[in-house]
Formats: structure tokens, sequence, C-alpha cells
């Protein structure tokens, strides 16, 4: 059973469905769920992989409020495993740190105090400058670029500098730990990804709460949100959730780095991979760029992304004991919302693809839309009694930030055809000079 995909969301009859599947082709989840007190079993290998967070054990979630109304972002977060390191360290210790404690964002410190994070978006920018496929705008380009410079020679800059490159970066959101998990389900339902949780007393920061911890609190205490659970039982397209214009998707067949190259500009972390029909294969992340960093795999990036999903596939196999692994999760705009969230927390995932049902149980079926751990927030926040919430904020706010870098389409394509023009080094591959 793969310890990545096979979660079983149980209520107290023990009813579950594991999440299983072979490793060619996506697989629709239909999990299920019991109303009355759904839980989530998680493996201990899983759990560690959290936003610098850890979740506090099943039995101190039993002694939160009653209501959620009552529960702190406090409640939430668990100091002894908050993990950061110094703005001033390479990028290189600082992908390593992401690497071996499993994480997606890692604090940076500036005299001992967290103020930003550290991201594989922030990653996937700077190595995106590195190659020469973005190239940065404005008064300070010119200091920019020699530090660039640099790192082509295989001298890494510090991890507060490449913090700088990522997709339309999140700004950085705190709240004291005794702030009400009203504010951050505004916060998170209008597009922001991580909120920092400080002491009340100190104001220094003590955890990490994510956007996917909110939406497994709301799974693992349904009885806490009397106002959702019939909500729940209805379908995506009576909710109207999720988004179904401009899905952004990149053909099998382009390369891999035009697949960066786009999440880049439209500050998303993940896109979806299609064929000529427009059917799902799967999708690339910025968490994949961790498969691009070394010399060795400077090749990858003019493969095709279809081929590129074979090598996640293979990584991902050999990082969970050989077990299968799942290329991409899908619903439809008929499943109901109950098992939107349940595979969300089962598979560990901050979006599924929607598709149309396809008569080949082979295909996934033609792409038509999203659904995001936002998306979901919003829905929760929304069925909480705020009405005004934008999801689209943050997203804005990315967009617009990520427009300090452009993309170079004709260095990219001079890369593309292996030209004269001599191909920087990766990021981690440091010269023999050096």
């Amino acid at each position: 059973m793969d310890r990545r995909t096979s979660m079983s969301p149980r209520g107290r009859n023990g009813s579950g469905t594991s999440i299983t599947a072979g490793a060619s082709s996506p697989i629709m989840a239909t999990p299920e769920r019991n109303s009355e007190r759904p839980s989530l079993v998680v493996s201990d290998k899983a759990e560690s992989d959290s936003d610098a967070i850890s979740l506090h054990s099943s039995a101190s979630v039993s002694l939160l409020p009653l209501l959620w109304v009552h529960t702190t972002v406090g409640d939430l977060v668990n100091i002894e495993k908050l993990v950061s390191i110094d703005h001033k360290i390479s990028v290189e210790i600082a992908f390593e740190k992401l690497s071996q404690n499993r994480l997606t964002c890692l604090p940076l410190t500036r005299h001992g105090r967290i103020f930003d994070f550290f991201d594989y978006a922030d990653l996937t920018g700077y190595l995106l400058l590195v190659l020469g496929d973005i190239t940065v705008k404005g008064e300070h380009s010119h200091t920019f670029e020699e530090r660039i410079r640099k790192a082509r020679q295989g001298i890494p800059a510090s991890v507060g500098f490449a913090a700088q490159f990522g997709g339309g970066h999140d700004p950085f959101v705190h709240m004291p730990s005794h702030t009400s998990l009203t504010a951050a389900f505004e916060r998170f339902a209008s597009g922001v990804h991580r909120i920092a949780v400080t002491s009340s007393a100190t104001g220094d920061v003590i955890g990490i709460l994510s956007q996917r911890r909110m939406v497994r609190y709301v799974w693992n205490n349904l009885r806490r949100f009397p106002n959702l659970e019939q909500a729940l039982e209805s379908t995506l397209e009576e909710q109207k959730i999720g988004t179904y214009d401009d899905v952004i998707s990149i053909a099998g067949d382009a390369p891999v780095i035009d697949a960066l190259v786009k999440m880049h500009a439209l500050a998303v972390s993940s896109i979806a991979v299609v064929d000529s029909n427009n059917n799902l294969l799967g999708n690339i992340s910025v968490t994949d760029v961790s498969l691009l960093t070394r010399a060795w795999q400077a090749g990858l990036l003019r493969q095709s992304c279809k081929h590129f999903l074979t090598v996640i596939l293979d990584h991902r196999g050999i990082e969970y004991g050989g077990n299968e692994s799942v290329p991409v999760f899908y619903v439809y705009k008929n499943t109901k919302l109950s098992k939107v969230i349940a595979t969300l927390v089962a598979t560990r995932a901050h979006r599924l693809w929607i598709c149309e049902h396809s008569t080949d149980p082979a295909q996934s079926g033609k792409l038509i839309g999203v659904i995001s751990l936002t998306d979901v927030l919003n829905f929760v926040a929304r069925h909480s009694g705020n009405q005004n919430l934008d999801p689209e904020a943050a997203r804005r706010h990315r967009r617009s930030s990520s427009s300090s870098v452009r993309s170079n389409n004709t260095i990219r394509h001079i890369l593309h055809d292996g030209s004269p023009l001599e191909r920087p080094k990766l990021i981690f591959e440091r010269s023999r000079n050096t």
C-alpha cells in the first residue's frame, strides 16, 4: 500500500476508502466520509512533510474547543517542530534543508527573527534566472544580474536573495497565537497560502499555519462546523466552486522549461499536462523542480513534459520504497464536495483537476477546471458567515509581483537549440575553482 496515497478517512464505523492506483494513469479518488465524526489516519512519514509545522496528536485535538470560532491559530501549530534558516545562508543549503525536512516552505530569519519564507516557487524563479529564461527589470536590475552571473559560475547566492524571485511572492502574514480562526479563514480564503503564528508575549514566530493544515482541521472537526454538514453533500456544480475559465495547462510535448516559465509568469504552483485533445495526463508542480537542480539533470529541461511525468513517478517510487504512485488526482463537476475535501486531505494535494467523464477507462477525460485549497477555504468561510471574500485577491497580488521579472523567449529558444551560447551551470553544481 502506497504510504503517500493510501490514506483512509475513517468515521466511527471504520468505513473508508483506500486510495491506490497504478503508475500508468491518473485516478479518480472517491473516499467515503462518516458525517458524525470523521478523522484521518496518516503515516508518520507523510505527516512530516508539512509547511514547517507539526500537527497536534489526535488526543490533543480532542481537547480543542467545541466550536471552531473558539479555536485559536495557536491551537493548530507545534512550537517544537519549527524549522528555519538565516537569510544569509546559501540557497544550496536552504534547498537541502527543505528536502531533508520534507518541507514545502522554509522560514527565513534576520537577526534571529523570522521575516519571510523561501519555497519551491522561489527556487523555480531562481533557477530560471540562472538559466537565462527570465530576466530582472527595474532600477536595481544591474545589481541582480551581477549576482546571477556569479551563480552561473557556480557560486550560489544567499537564500534571502533567491527568495525574491518566486512567481509572485506571498505577502508575509503573521498573527498572534490568540487570534481566532475566523481571521485566519479570511486570509486563507483570499488566497494567502501560509500564516506565521507569533507568541502573544514576545512577538516571535512560534509556528506556521498553512492552507493545507486548515483544510485538514475542517475535515477532522466537522462537528464544530454546524452550518457546513449539509452543504458538503452538494456537488461542485451545485455550489459553483472551482475555476472553469482559462484553466492553466501545457501540452505534453512541450519542453519542461516552458512549463516552469509559464508557472512562474502566471504565479501558480502547479500546471496541468494535457494531450492534443486536452485530456489530462498529469501535472507538474514547483516542488518537482527539485529534480532539475543538478548539472546532470539539465537535459530534462529540454525533454517533453510527458516524459518528465514518468521521471516524477520514478522518483516517487524510489522515495516511497518502490510502491506505485499516482500521477494526478481529479474529480468531476458532479463530485460531492465532501469527497473533494476528503481527497485533498488524503492525498495532501493543493488542488484537484476537474475533468469531463471519459468513456475510456485509461484516460482521465478532458480537462475543464480546477479546484484548490483556496476555493475550499473560501467556501467554508462563506458558509460560516463571511460573504465578502475574494479568492482571487492574493492571486492577483502574486501575478502583479511576478511582473518584476520577464521571460526571455530568445534565450530560451537558443538554449533549446543548443547553440553556441554557453549554458550556465545549474544552481547547485559548484565549479572546480570555488
